[in-house]
């Protein structure tokens, strides 16, 4: 008898909400992502950001996951081991804009997410939210 893959719904496991992110700053959330109970090993991360002011095209936005693998320290350095999702401005708008990753691996810890702004503008604004999913055979 053969297995089939299957795909389990995917739970929100929390949003992240950061304003006036400095240009080439970084900014930390300060909510924590309980995957230290839920153990969902995959994640799609849908993130939205504004600029008042539109930033050079080509630029970037990263985010960034902070694991704790005790629930209370958390790595303490954002860069490039940390990074899961960094996106291209690619074009000079000041609208919002949107995209969604998927398949980001999670560990099993409680993690936060933090938010680096390598353009030439203030990032207005930046939503990111998490969904965790697992799949399996049955």
């Amino acid at each position: 008898m053969s297995k089939k893959q299957i795909l389990y719904p995917p739970v929100l496991l929390g949003q992240a909400s950061f304003t006036n992110v400095a240009s080439n700053g970084t900014q930390v959330a300060t909510l924590n992502f309980l995957n230290d109970t839920l153990l969902l090993p995959l994640a799609v991360i849908d993130v939205t950001w504004q600029f008042s002011t539109a930033p050079t095209a080509g630029t970037t936005v990263g985010v960034h996951l902070q694991y704790s693998t005790d629930g209370v320290n958390y790595d303490s350095v954002v860069g490039g081991h940390s990074l899961v999702a960094q996106f291209a401005v690619t074009n000079s708008t000041s609208t919002f804009s949107r995209i969604i990753g998927q398949g980001v691996p999670l560990m099993p810890f409680r993690f936060r997410v933090a938010a680096s702004n390598n353009t030439d503008q203030i990032l207005t604004s930046l939503t990111v939210r998490i969904f965790g999913y697992s799949t399996g055979l049955c």
